[in-house]
């Protein structure tokens, strides 16, 4: 094997995207069942979602259209939960 080949056969295989999102939405999901909303930060959501994934840290910062997808998922999500169980946080979540 090659130098190259072996630089490609250990490349870190990214999700699908419909994976990638149900692992940001699955960490949103998990601080409203723990109800320790001082963890719902778009930065904190995006670390939690990446060791789930098993991705490079950084990945959804690092990626210009999952930077920006990520926190619309993130913050969606969070909106989703907030109508079934309402905080004194409604609405505020920061980056």
């Amino acid at each position: 094997m090659s130098d190259s080949d072996s630089e490609l056969s250990s490349a870190p295989t990214i999700p699908s995207d419909a994976t990638l999102e149900k692992g940001l939405r699955d960490a949103v999901a998990k601080v409203f069942k723990t109800n320790n909303r001082d963890d719902l930060t778009v930065k904190r959501m995006r670390t939690a979602a990446e060791k789930a994934l098993d991705l490079p840290e950084g990945f959804f910062k690092g990626d210009d259209r999952w930077k920006a997808d990520s926190e619309r998922i993130i913050k969606d999500e969070a909106v989703s939960n907030e109508k079934i169980a309402p905080t004194r946080f409604s609405g505020r979540i920061s980056n």
